[in-house]
């Protein structure tokens, strides 16, 4: 992977070519992110409340439109701008990866500890935990969508647009 400048010699947040990386926009890479968490929700959410009808076939393709969101944001620059060594990243792409991935922790640490103080207190009190096999499936789910997109989320969700110059290309306003 090279790091070039591609208009003139200012630098954007995703400034290098990469033949191994989904060439997506910063607003396709939000919508992506966005369709993963509410696809999953509404899978989720079908399958609970309309089991053996019609309706479950919607729910499937819910789900599966939010596993390939999450397939394709993960594959995004965004994903590579969090996954590349430093030593390839400019000051800009540092600070703005450290931001996310600071917040993304913030939010997953706040998240575990908060399920860690439930489930304690709900042994305590007798409160409802996930005992069948569906419920534990959808919170194993739900936590692997969200420990992966999370910090990609973050970082598309508090960029500007005009951090990615091809953004407002092809239509996109």
């Amino acid at each position: 992977m090279r790091l070039q400048p591609r208009y003139g010699v200012h630098r954007t947040l995703f400034s290098w070519n990469d033949d191994f990386v989904t060439p997506l926009t910063l607003r396709t890479v939000r919508w992506l992110t966005a369709l993963a968490f509410a696809g999953f929700v509404v899978s989720r959410v079908i399958e609970r409340l309309a089991p053996g009808t019609f309706l479950v076939g919607l729910g499937l393709l819910a789900g599966l439109a939010a596993a390939l969101a999450m397939v394709m944001a993960l594959s995004s620059r965004a994903q590579r701008l969090l996954t590349d060594h430093e030593r390839k990243l400019d000051e800009y792409q540092r600070s703005q990866r450290s931001a996310a991935l600071s917040r993304s922790y913030a939010i997953l640490s706040a998240l575990v500890v908060g399920a860690g103080l439930y489930v304690i207190l709900a042994l305590d009190w007798g409160w409802p935990l996930p005992s069948s096999r569906d419920t534990l499936h959808d919170l194993a789910f739900g936590a692997v969508l969200l420990t992966s997109l999370l910090p990609v989320t973050i970082l598309v969700w508090t960029l500007d647009l005009a951090d990615d110059p091809e953004a407002l290309e092809g239509g996109e306003s």
